[in-house]
Protein backbone atom coordinates (compact mmCIF):
# COMPACT_ATOMS: atom_id res chain seq x y z
CA UNK A 1 0.00 0.00 0.00
CA UNK A 2 2.82 2.28 0.76
CA UNK A 3 4.23 2.00 -2.76
CA UNK A 4 0.88 2.52 -4.10
CA UNK A 5 0.94 6.09 -2.06
CA UNK A 6 4.25 6.33 -3.35
CA UNK A 7 3.64 6.14 -7.12
CA UNK A 8 0.42 7.75 -6.90
CA UNK A 9 2.19 10.94 -5.07
CA UNK A 10 4.80 10.64 -8.11
CA UNK A 11 2.49 11.23 -10.83
CA UNK A 12 0.14 13.55 -8.86
CA UNK A 13 3.04 15.98 -8.30
CA UNK A 14 4.62 15.06 -12.00
CA UNK A 15 0.91 16.33 -13.07
CA UNK A 16 1.16 19.61 -10.90
CA UNK A 17 3.89 20.90 -12.58
CA UNK A 18 2.20 20.60 -15.88
CA UNK A 19 -1.35 22.18 -14.64
CA UNK A 20 -0.59 23.49 -11.08
CA UNK A 21 -3.94 25.32 -11.45
CA UNK A 22 -5.84 22.59 -10.84
CA UNK A 23 -4.22 22.22 -7.26
CA UNK A 24 -5.08 22.76 -3.74
CA UNK A 25 -3.36 22.64 -0.71
CA UNK A 26 -5.13 22.16 2.89
CA UNK A 27 -3.15 22.37 6.18
CA UNK A 28 -5.25 21.09 9.10
CA UNK A 29 -5.67 21.13 12.92
CA UNK A 30 -7.32 18.10 13.93
CA UNK A 31 -8.76 16.69 17.13
CA UNK A 32 -10.19 13.52 17.46
CA UNK A 33 -12.43 11.34 19.52
CA UNK A 34 -11.94 7.56 19.51
CA UNK A 35 -15.36 5.39 19.34
CA UNK A 36 -16.35 1.92 20.69
CA UNK A 37 -13.66 -0.23 22.16
CA UNK A 38 -11.26 2.74 21.70
CA UNK A 39 -12.88 4.67 23.98
CA UNK A 40 -12.43 1.94 26.15
CA UNK A 41 -8.64 2.40 25.86
CA UNK A 42 -8.75 6.57 25.70
CA UNK A 43 -11.41 7.68 26.87
CA UNK A 44 -11.14 11.63 26.27
CA UNK A 45 -10.49 13.25 22.86
CA UNK A 46 -7.15 14.18 21.13
CA UNK A 47 -6.50 18.18 20.94
CA UNK A 48 -3.00 16.71 19.75
CA UNK A 49 -3.23 16.39 15.38
CA UNK A 50 -2.55 17.81 12.28
CA UNK A 51 -3.36 16.77 8.51
CA UNK A 52 -2.03 18.34 4.97
CA UNK A 53 -3.45 17.54 1.84
CA UNK A 54 -2.95 18.05 -1.82
CA UNK A 55 -5.96 17.84 -4.03
CA UNK A 56 -6.51 17.53 -7.51
CA UNK A 57 -9.69 19.16 -9.34
CA UNK A 58 -10.83 16.70 -11.84
CA UNK A 59 -13.78 18.37 -12.56
CA UNK A 60 -13.07 22.09 -11.47
CA UNK A 61 -17.10 22.69 -10.19
CA UNK A 62 -17.57 19.41 -8.87
CA UNK A 63 -14.87 16.54 -8.56
CA UNK A 64 -11.92 16.29 -7.12
CA UNK A 65 -9.23 13.60 -5.81
CA UNK A 66 -6.39 13.81 -2.60
CA UNK A 67 -3.59 12.46 -1.04
CA UNK A 68 -3.76 13.16 2.40
CA UNK A 69 -1.93 12.36 5.17
CA UNK A 70 -1.60 13.40 8.94
CA UNK A 71 -1.13 11.82 12.52
CA UNK A 72 -3.92 11.92 15.87
CA UNK A 73 -1.38 11.18 19.31
CA UNK A 74 -4.17 9.55 21.69
CA UNK A 75 -2.47 9.42 25.36
CA UNK A 76 -3.51 8.16 28.69
CA UNK A 77 -2.23 9.74 31.43
CA UNK A 78 -1.73 9.59 35.04
CA UNK A 79 0.83 10.90 37.78
CA UNK A 80 2.20 8.77 40.96
CA UNK A 81 3.77 11.12 43.76
CA UNK A 82 7.57 10.98 44.83
CA UNK A 83 7.36 13.11 47.78
CA UNK A 84 6.48 16.36 48.50
CA UNK A 85 5.98 18.37 45.47
CA UNK A 86 6.81 15.78 42.89
CA UNK A 87 5.01 13.77 40.57
CA UNK A 88 6.03 11.58 37.97
CA UNK A 89 3.87 11.25 34.29
CA UNK A 90 3.14 7.59 33.74
CA UNK A 91 0.64 6.41 30.63
CA UNK A 92 0.48 4.90 26.63
CA UNK A 93 -0.08 6.82 24.22
CA UNK A 94 -1.00 5.46 20.56
CA UNK A 95 0.20 7.73 17.62
CA UNK A 96 -2.04 7.07 14.33
CA UNK A 97 -0.27 8.02 11.08
CA UNK A 98 -3.09 7.46 8.18
CA UNK A 99 -2.20 8.13 4.53
CA UNK A 100 -5.33 7.89 2.00
CA UNK A 101 -6.51 8.65 -1.20
CA UNK A 102 -10.20 10.46 -0.91
CA UNK A 103 -12.69 11.60 -3.78
CA UNK A 104 -14.89 15.33 -2.80
CA UNK A 105 -17.67 15.64 -4.36
CA UNK A 106 -18.67 19.33 -4.30
CA UNK A 107 -22.72 20.24 -3.65
CA UNK A 108 -23.69 22.67 -7.19
CA UNK A 109 -25.51 25.00 -4.47
CA UNK A 110 -24.50 28.90 -4.83
CA UNK A 111 -24.07 29.53 -1.13
CA UNK A 112 -20.96 31.15 0.49
CA UNK A 113 -19.82 28.28 1.98
CA UNK A 114 -19.00 25.45 -0.53
CA UNK A 115 -19.97 22.34 1.10
CA UNK A 116 -18.68 18.83 0.43
CA UNK A 117 -19.08 14.90 1.02
CA UNK A 118 -15.23 12.94 1.00
CA UNK A 119 -14.80 8.82 0.95
CA UNK A 120 -11.13 8.08 1.35
CA UNK A 121 -9.64 4.88 1.60
CA UNK A 122 -6.01 3.74 2.44
CA UNK A 123 -3.21 2.84 5.12
CA UNK A 124 -3.29 3.86 9.06
CA UNK A 125 0.26 3.46 10.82
CA UNK A 126 0.12 2.63 14.35
CA UNK A 127 2.81 2.99 17.34
CA UNK A 128 2.01 2.33 20.83
CA UNK A 129 4.02 3.30 23.89
CA UNK A 130 4.39 3.67 27.53
CA UNK A 131 5.91 6.06 29.15
CA UNK A 132 7.61 6.71 32.85
CA UNK A 133 8.52 10.77 33.17
CA UNK A 134 10.43 10.89 30.23
CA UNK A 135 11.54 7.43 29.59
CA UNK A 136 9.40 5.91 26.67
CA UNK A 137 9.69 2.17 25.05
CA UNK A 138 7.68 1.16 22.32
CA UNK A 139 5.46 -1.83 22.47
CA UNK A 140 3.61 -2.23 19.47
CA UNK A 141 2.75 -1.16 16.27
CA UNK A 142 1.22 -1.79 12.79
CA UNK A 143 -0.15 -1.17 9.61
CA UNK A 144 -4.13 -1.69 8.66
CA UNK A 145 -6.59 -1.23 6.01
CA UNK A 146 -9.34 1.93 6.96
CA UNK A 147 -11.74 4.78 5.11
CA UNK A 148 -13.06 7.68 6.03
CA UNK A 149 -16.41 9.33 4.91
CA UNK A 150 -16.24 13.61 5.56
CA UNK A 151 -18.62 16.43 5.27
CA UNK A 152 -17.40 19.59 5.24
CA UNK A 153 -16.99 22.97 3.58
CA UNK A 154 -14.50 25.26 1.98
CA UNK A 155 -14.92 29.37 2.33
CA UNK A 156 -12.95 31.51 0.80
CA UNK A 157 -11.45 34.78 2.65
CA UNK A 158 -9.16 35.73 0.02
CA UNK A 159 -8.67 35.13 -3.91
CA UNK A 160 -6.07 31.76 -3.40
CA UNK A 161 -6.87 31.61 0.83
CA UNK A 162 -9.33 29.25 2.06
CA UNK A 163 -11.41 29.00 5.35
CA UNK A 164 -11.80 24.58 5.60
CA UNK A 165 -13.67 22.85 8.26
CA UNK A 166 -14.44 18.70 8.02
CA UNK A 167 -15.53 15.54 10.32
CA UNK A 168 -14.59 12.84 9.67
CA UNK A 169 -15.45 9.34 10.55
CA UNK A 170 -12.66 6.83 10.44
CA UNK A 171 -12.85 3.19 10.51
CA UNK A 172 -9.74 0.98 10.73
CA UNK A 173 -9.89 -2.66 10.23
CA UNK A 174 -7.62 -4.04 12.95
CA UNK A 175 -7.71 -7.77 13.42
CA UNK A 176 -10.10 -9.31 15.48
CA UNK A 177 -11.99 -5.79 15.85
CA UNK A 178 -12.74 -2.56 14.41
CA UNK A 179 -10.91 0.58 15.58
CA UNK A 180 -12.88 3.88 15.06
CA UNK A 181 -12.81 7.71 16.04
CA UNK A 182 -14.29 11.00 14.75
CA UNK A 183 -12.15 13.59 13.62
CA UNK A 184 -12.86 17.09 13.80
CA UNK A 185 -10.27 19.08 11.47
CA UNK A 186 -9.86 23.15 10.34
CA UNK A 187 -7.42 24.99 8.91
CA UNK A 188 -6.69 26.94 5.58
CA UNK A 189 -6.26 26.06 1.85
CA UNK A 190 -4.25 27.33 -0.46
CA UNK A 191 -5.97 27.78 -4.25
CA UNK A 192 -3.32 28.32 -7.33
CA UNK A 193 -6.18 29.51 -8.98
CA UNK A 194 -9.58 30.33 -7.82
CA UNK A 195 -12.22 28.14 -9.23
CA UNK A 196 -15.84 28.84 -9.22
CA UNK A 197 -18.01 25.90 -7.58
Amino acid sequence: MLRFFLVTAFFVFTAFFAEAQRFRMTAQYSMAQPLGTFNDYYPSYSGRGGHFSLEYFIMPEQLSVSLTAGVNDFKLQTSIGTGPGGNIPIGTSTKVFPMMVQANYYLPLDWALKPYVGLGGGQYYFTEEVFVGYDKEEINEGSYFGFVPELGFYHSLTETIELNLGFRYNHVFVEGENLQFLQFNFGLAYRFVKYQY
